[in-house]
């Protein structure tokens, strides 16, 4: 029981975004080890939950990036920081540290965080309820 309570614990403190280890740190000094975090949490996961599960999913396969040499089953990604050259298009792109390039594709990194967050949240209401 202890091992399925740890893997709650750490599927809300990382990807549900309200939680940190502070926060639990101090629930705990208050409460002690009597603390259920499972009661305590379970309306806000099954709400995120219930919402999750009546989404739409998005998969790699539902954008392609015309930069990506790939297919469409190939997750693409390109880093946040480089550019086209202006004085060479056709050569190797240039980066500019500190300066995000608004035209970088990142359907498909916005996809995966996405499915980071829902399968935890689902992962969760399934483990707290009977």
């Amino acid at each position: 029981m202890t091992v399925k309570k740890n893997i709650l614990l750490l599927f809300v403190l990382v990807f549900i975004p309200s939680w940190n280890a502070a926060v639990v740190l101090k629930i705990k000094s208050v409460h002690g080890d009597s603390f259920n975090l499972s009661s305590f949490e379970k309306e806000r996961v099954l709400t995120a939950a219930d919402k999750y599960l009546a989404e739409v999913p998005v998969t790699i396969t539902s954008s392609t990036s015309p930069r990506s040499g790939g297919g469409k089953h190939d997750f693409f990604s390109e880093g946040d920081y480089w550019w086209p050259d202006s004085a060479n298009l056709a050569g190797p792109y240039v980066q500019r540290d500190g300066m995000t390039n608004p035209d970088n594709f990142i359907a498909h990194r916005k996809a995966m965080v996405r499915f980071s967050i829902q399968s935890a949240a689902l992962t969760a209401a399934y483990k707290i309820t009977p």
